[in-house]
């Protein structure tokens, strides 16, 4: 089986708790937590305070990497 890991932003309970009461948590890009993926729908490049970065969907859930959209797709290429 095929797998990719990648550093995601990662969210705590506050936070979540705040997007939960539709306030948008201020994102701290040095919170990320690697997680490895199986099976990857699509991706797609986001662009957030000057930063790019790469929306991961995989099973009707979202992941933001912190690793720019292009690099993902090259990876994805070399390992897929």
């Amino acid at each position: 089986m095929k797998e990719i890991e990648l550093p995601i932003l990662w969210m705590d309970e506050k936070d979540c708790q705040l997007e939960d009461l539709g306030i948008k948590p201020t994102q701290d890009y040095g919170r990320t937590q690697n997680m490895t993926f199986y099976h990857i729908n699509a991706i797609s490049p986001h662009f957030e305070n000057g930063q790019s970065l790469t929306i991961i969907h995989s099973n009707n859930e979202e992941f933001v990497s912190i690793v720019p959209y292009e690099e993902v797709k090259k990876r994805l290429k070399e390992n897929y």
